[in-house]
């Protein structure tokens, strides 16, 4: 399963039950996501990968799915 595959379906599981998430939509700034399910989301990336985005992530790798997996590969020294 990818990267995102994964992200989504933990999200859309735990965070956003009420409707999910796609790939490519805005998760805070759409409103589905807010700072609590944001630390969920990040704790799973820690647990899940291995990575700390808290700390090697930046605001733009926060603001969908892709953008996540984009950074996890990052910090994980994978291409993209």
């Amino acid at each position: 399963m990818s990267i995102e595959n994964d992200l989504t379906e933990f999200i859309s599981r735990d965070v956003v039950p009420e409707g999910g998430v796609t790939e490519t939509e805005l998760l805070i700034s759409s409103g589905k996501v807010d700072s609590l399910g944001l630390l969920q989301i990040l704790g799973f990336i820690e647990q899940q990968y291995g990575v700390t985005l808290l700390t090697s992530g930046s605001p733009k790798d926060f603001e969908s799915v892709q953008t996540l997996a984009s950074a996890i590969r990052k910090a994980r020294g994978e291409s993209a």
